[in-house]
């Protein structure tokens, strides 16, 4: 596979990041018009699957489209995130790796306090 091409636009946050762009006043996921550039457009019913599992990835070689509930499943059947850790349930269903949710917290925290003492 050949490396990844990362969007380097604004990223939205929520569940994973994943690349944005502004298109007549809306938000549009750059991964989903990196697609429809180079295969046109995506069928109903269907998301676009990252391959390499980079969500702020736009390389086409590195997309394809799934069911949307085999989407999900192709998501919800691993067990460790990107960097190896092991992926954590809510009591509400929700999932996510609690070592780089953590990681990412003091991260933030450390940029949050430079600035203040800046």
């Amino acid at each position: 596979m050949s490396d990844c091409v990362l969007f380097e636009g604004r990223a939205r946050r929520g569940r994973g990041s994943y690349g944005a762009v502004t298109v007549n006043g809306r938000s549009k996921l750059a991964h989903r018009l990196a697609y429809e550039a180079a295969f046109g457009p995506i069928p109903e019913g269907f998301d676009v699957h990252h391959e390499c599992e980079n969500t702020l990835c736009v390389n086409p070689e590195h997309l394809g489209v799934a069911l949307r509930g085999q989407h999900r499943r192709l998501h919800h059947r691993r067990d460790a995130c990107k960097r190896g850790h092991p992926i954590v349930t809510t009591s509400g269903g929700w999932r996510y790796c609690r070592t780089c949710n953590t990681e990412r917290a003091r991260a933030k925290r450390r940029r949050d306090r430079d600035v203040v003492h800046a």
